[in-house]
């Protein structure tokens, strides 16, 4: 993936500037993500979509506007689950464009998610649970877990190993585990698709 990429140039780059391998990571992980712009505008690309399904729908063209129903609800689902989904703010904003399309129709309305149907209000209840889930993991674990006075070096380059290799959910888990707290396990991104 091209974020890997680019995280691995910049870390090397601040190595080679002098920071310690640890402080290189974590800048040079942060400084390699320009998703982080998107879940501003993610809500907005649910609305937009949203704006022109409503249109095809006042100029009698449904079909047109379930299909771009479909697609946003599919988009935000690949987000989410798909191999972006490594990435927290990729969950973040795919679950986003999700909500902003499912708090549009009518809650007992059947969609279909990886294969399985759940109505909107169900999917809806489901995501509003994931991000209470993701937020108190990231809190429990980014504010203070990589601080010197948590965690060590190595434990920093293990933890920036874990997220080029399964994503930063499984990472703050791990760091959760060593640092003694703990959280329900919740599944990786290849266990939700």
């Amino acid at each position: 993936m091209y974020w890997l990429d680019t995280g691995q140039a910049v870390v090397e780059a601040y190595v080679n500037a002098g920071f310690t391998p640890a402080a290189a990571h974590i800048l040079g992980f942060v400084d390699s993500i320009p998703q982080f712009a998107l879940l501003s505008g993610s809500r907005q690309l649910g609305r937009d979509i949203l704006a022109l399904a409503n249109q095809d729908r006042q100029d009698g063209d449904t079909a047109t506007a379930d299909n771009l129903m479909t697609s946003g609800l599919t988009l935000g689902d690949r987000l989410a689950t798909g191999d972006t989904g490594k990435l927290l703010i990729s969950e973040l904003v795919g679950n986003a464009i999700q909500v902003s399309l499912l708090s549009s129709i009518d809650p007992s309305t059947t969609v279909e998610f990886g294969g399985s149907a759940q109505t909107a209000a169900e999917r809806l209840a489901d995501l509003q649970a994931r991000k209470s889930i993701l937020n108190e993991l990231v809190k429990s674990t980014l504010l203070d877990g990589l601080t010197p006075l948590h965690a060590s070096q190595d434990d920093v380059l293990a933890y920036f190993e874990l997220v080029r290799s399964d994503g930063d959910v499984a990472a703050m888990q791990w760091l959760q585990n060593k640092l003694g707290t703990n959280l329900p396990p919740q599944p990786s991104a290849s266990e939700r698709k």
